[in-house]
């Protein structure tokens, strides 16, 4: 494992953090690994040890790291944070990241949607309207995107497929954290609330078809406000 010297820029922790990130997403960090000691970081990475505790509680924080009390800092195990960690480490350095996320969940959530049309049972549509009650109760924009993302990771999950409700709880992650903190204007809230009961109903009423054209009619508004912000990225 070969640890690049950061030096001492702003925002070091940051730096610090996104280098560990870079050796988890090129693989030569795996899942179970045990990082080095804090003191070897420091010196291998030519920072102080207090920068390092920083950047590895942030990565705890995220669910990539694993922080064990008198055995050290390990990569979590999970298939999902890897994908979590490759998402966000692509988010923090790509210049398209933000519209190629968008395209990301178009691929993805089309399907998912026909075929939560199909397959949702009773428990699935309760988490949906839930989920659309929070988004209508949300007082801040954090608070309807994180309702939101949930009712996006319900659709996946009355998908009935475990292979693509774990990809997409790990893309789920990185939308939340990627888009949480961005302003939007009551229309665009509205209409995102809109879009949403757009959704659950034609996946109520069972209609596959209508329910990937209202997910693809709600990703494409994504997609405008992208382009409306270019220098912020897309509301969710």
């Amino acid at each position: 494992m070969h640890l690049r010297r950061v030096g001492r820029p702003a925002g070091l922790v940051q730096v610090v953090r996104d280098e560990i990130e870079r050796l988890i997403v090129a693989g030569k960090l795996q899942p179970g690994d045990r990082l080095p000691t804090e003191k070897e970081l420091a010196e291998q990475l030519g920072v102080g040890r207090s920068s390092v505790r920083e950047a590895l509680r942030a990565l705890a924080e995220m669910g990539i790291v694993e922080i064990i009390q008198g055995k050290g800092t390990f990569v979590r195990n999970e298939p999902q944070q890897a994908i979590k960690a490759q998402l966000q480490f692509l988010i923090n350095f790509e210049d398209k990241a933000y519209e190629d996320l968008t395209e990301l969940r178009r691929l993805l959530e089309v399907g998912l949607v026909r075929l939560a049309a199909e397959r949702a049972g009773e428990a699935d549509l309760e988490r949906l309207r839930a989920s659309l009650a929070e988004m209508s109760q949300a007082r801040t924009t954090e608070l309807l995107v994180e309702a939101g993302t949930r009712f996006h990771l319900a659709v996946a999950e009355a998908a009935k497929n475990a292979f693509a409700t774990a990809l997409y709880a790990a893309v789920t992650q990185v939308i939340n954290e990627v888009y949480r903190h961005l302003e939007r204007s009551q229309a665009q809230k509205e209409r995102s609330i809109m879009d949403h009961q757009a959704i659950y109903d034609a996946i109520a009423r069972r209609d596959g078809d209508l329910a990937a054209q209202r997910m693809e009619a709600h990703l494409t508004h994504l997609r405008g406000d992208f382009v409306a912000r270019p220098s912020e990225g897309p509301p969710s």
